[in-house]
């Protein structure tokens, strides 16, 4: 079985995760479905390259099944490789699935327990996931093997106003995109209204 250059495989995945990072797949929609024609043809010749194509494609769009499906395929097909579980661990991250996120990002510890890349990602999703005992651990293990990092607790305590920054990112986004703004339907409340009405909520 002959893998695809692994230069463009990895310029496309880099492509795809600057595209992921947009909260807008439907401006990406032309490219997306162009990488999706390229991941499909190579599946006979790549299949784990190609399922990790698709399956980030699928985490893109919000397609959340298909995210699934593919990237589990990819992680068989692979035989469990490291690059196919973080790949699906960094699709579970963008969709808010930290536990799941969580779960495989452990499994990728198990095969490079020293990696730093993946005791880091440990370290923020045992922070976020409130996994006390293993947020202490991953930060001694850090600092045994002399690996700087940035702790997702003093980041939090030194940036009180980072909600306030958040909800002005917020406010530019809406004020940069309209079309973000649903607007009210006369019509379709109307309808919602004559549906409820005199519905007992117990």
């Amino acid at each position: 079985m002959r893998p695809v250059p692994k230069t463009k495989y990895d310029h496309t995945i880099k492509e795809l995760n600057i595209m992921s990072g947009s909260y807008d797949a439907q401006a990406h929609e032309f490219r997306l479905a162009q990488i999706k024609r390229e991941a499909e043809a190579i599946r006979q010749k790549d299949p784990t390259s190609s399922y990790i194509l698709l399956g980030i494609i699928a985490c893109i769009k919000n397609d959340i099944e298909n995210m699934h499906r593919y990237h589990k395929n990819a992680i068989n097909c692979s035989g469990k490789s490291l690059h196919s579980i973080m790949q699906y661990s960094s699709s579970l991250f963008n969709q808010g699935l930290l536990k799941d996120c969580y779960v495989y990002s452990s499994q990728a510890h198990e095969i490079e327990p020293s990696n730093p890349a993946i005791l880091k990602e440990l370290l923020r999703l045992s922070y976020y996931l409130e996994l006390n005992e293993q947020y202490e651990q991953i930060k001694q293990k850090l600092e045994r093997l002399g690996v700087h990092y940035d702790d997702p607790a003093v980041f939090l305590e030194d940036n009180d106003d980072w909600l306030e920054k958040a909800f002005t990112a917020m406010d530019r986004l809406i004020d940069d995109n309209p079309d973000l703004i649903v607007k009210p339907n006369p019509e379709r409340e109307a309808i919602i209204d004559e549906l409820i009405e005199g519905v007992v909520i117990d």
